[in-house]
């Protein structure tokens, strides 16, 4: 079965497992916005010092959260401390955050800095900007930005405004 079929199936109890447990034990424990409960380092070792991966894996987990305000902060933190993107598609979650919070030179200042000449760079671009087209409230900013990274990095075959 592929790994999508897996997904999209809900949760089954272990074979031999309790069944008065049901799938309840496979439900994510809801995390409270704002909580920090801290790993023990007994078990897991202290904590490594920050560098641009944790503040990538950070922004990412405020994605899955909606919390683009986070993500921005979190980029002014890493670029202040000078941690930078390895690659790209690391900049890909900084161009959304941007659009979300209205700030469409910072978006297109992102896309313009992980744009790289290539099939596979170019359509994840263009397709992050369908996504932003699709999921931010209209305005004039949005709409002008928008055309502005059509005509720059050529999305007129994948956004279709």
């Amino acid at each position: 079965m592929p790994l999508a079929g897996l997904r999209s199936r809900p949760a089954q109890p272990l074979p031999g497992r309790n069944r008065a447990l049901g799938t309840a034990a496979f439900r994510p424990f809801p995390h409270p916005a704002g909580r920090n409960y801290p790993v023990p380092a007994k078990i897991f070792g202290a904590e490594p010092p920050k560098d641009w991966c944790w503040y990538y894996q950070k922004a990412r987990l405020a994605e899955q959260q909606s919390d683009w305000q986070a993500m921005m902060n979190l980029w002014k933190e890493a670029n202040g401390q000078g941690y930078d993107p390895h690659n790209e598609p690391e900049m890909v979650p900084f161009i959304l955050a941007a659009a979300h919070t209205g700030n469409w030179d910072k978006a297109l200042e992102f896309t313009d800095n992980a744009y790289y000449p290539s099939f596979v760079m170019h359509d994840y671009l263009c397709t992050t900007w369908r996504r932003i087209r699709d999921e931010v409230p209209d305005s004039p900013e949005k709409r002008e930005a928008l055309q502005q990274a059509i005509a720059d990095f050529d999305c007129q075959s994948i956004i279709r405004p």
